[in-house]
């Protein structure tokens, strides 16, 4: 009988990524954030054969009125001039970027940013099912005007308003899963009911990066926005695959359902997959399958993005896991387990108590 890894694919899977990724690096080899995380798993995509299963798109270049749908130009302009320097660091960049620059920033920046943006075009038209976009710098950190956290350009943010611009989509729904809060995509659309923004992450009652209070349960949103922004933000202990299935079977699935989103974005960070040297969660690369098969079941558009990940041999098979997943490929392992720790618990009825009134929950 033929393995479920081997069997002919269902759905249309487009994948994007671009070898000159690799030129924006640290000039001395010591980050984390390095090439190495999206060319070691594309070669592993390769060598185990799921690539050949998917429609492999062309890169291109965001222009800086693409970036403009969210950024100021004032900060592209700055993006621009930015080179590397002797220690690697940008002493005029926010202390809360913590990254370095490189000659090549702005334009590696622009092509991560291009790439996604034509897998959306794929998407869009038809001519894919869906797709994931294996590009970086990641984005989802990056404010309107300045850079934060490994980010520059905010990819997600830019091709949502992207969708609503050449699309005339009404309703866009980023689910963020990376072990950070997504501090940039949050603040872009705060007051916007028209994009909402659920985000898993490690919070530690803010003293977990990026170190504030504005990825607590109780940031909602503000005006017309209140309601559409909800932080699933866990405290105390090393979360895992019963906690993450949890706060998507009590909160992300029912929420996104009544919503009913027309575009989803999975802002795909895998910091918090067992092993990561940052994130230290216990989230199996079977969980981040059962995650992308149950938004599977929305009735929309599905694009995963990644974000972080910081040990590599995971983020490939994680990676792997979610691409069979969008091929329909493979059916990750039933999950048995519904013990949640306390701690998750009361997150998760935090999470309730502030979003009920907008949302049957």
């Amino acid at each position: 009988m033929a393995s479920q890894t081997a069997a002919s694919p269902i759905y249309r899977t487009g994948i994007v990524y671009d070898e000159r990724m690799a030129l924006h690096k640290d000039p001395y080899a010591r980050h984390v954030e390095c090439p190495e995380r999206i060319d070691e798993t594309w070669k592993k995509l390769k060598s185990s054969g799921i690539l050949a299963k998917c429609t492999h798109l062309e890169s291109g270049l965001a222009t800086d009125q693409n970036i403009e749908l969210v950024h100021t130009a004032e900060y592209i302009e700055k993006v621009k001039r930015m080179r590397a320097c002797d220690t690697g660091k940008v002493s005029s960049l926010p202390e809360s970027c913590r990254t370095y620059t490189s000659d090549q920033l702005y334009d590696i920046a622009c092509l991560s940013t291009g790439c996604l943006l034509n897998l959306l075009n794929a998407v869009m038209t038809g001519a894919v099912d869906n797709g994931f976009a294996l590009i970086r710098p990641p984005g989802h950190h990056a404010e309107k005007h300045s850079a934060c956290g490994f980010c520059y350009f905010n990819n997600i943010a830019i091709a949502a308003k992207y969708a609503q611009a050449q699309y005339n989509v009404s309703r866009v729904l980023v689910v963020d899963w990376d072990i950070h809060h997504g501090n940039g995509i949050q603040d872009i659309f705060y007051d916007d009911p028209s994009v909402m923004y659920i985000s898993l992450h490690r919070h530690d009652h803010g003293t977990f990066f990026p170190r504030i209070p504005d990825g607590n349960y109780d940031r909602t949103g503000e005006d017309p926005g209140r309601g559409y922004n909800i932080n699933i933000a866990f405290n105390d202990g090393a979360m895992g695959d019963d906690e993450y299935m949890a706060a998507f079977r009590e909160v992300v699935l029912p929420v996104a359902n009544q919503f009913k989103p027309e575009l989803i974005f999975v802002a795909s960070g895998f910091d918090a997959a067992d092993g990561d040297p940052l994130g230290q969660y216990k989230v199996t690369e079977s969980q981040y399958s059962r995650m992308t098969r149950m938004l599977m079941g929305i009735d929309s558009k599905l694009i995963l993005v990644i974000e972080g990940g910081y040990n590599i041999e995971m983020i490939g098979k994680c990676v792997s896991s979610c691409v069979k997943t969008l091929l329909g490929t493979l059916d990750a392992p039933t999950h048995h387990g519904d013990q949640i720790n306390q701690s998750a618990r009361t997150t998760l009825d935090n999470v309730k108590g502030a979003v009920g009134s907008y949302w049957d929950l």
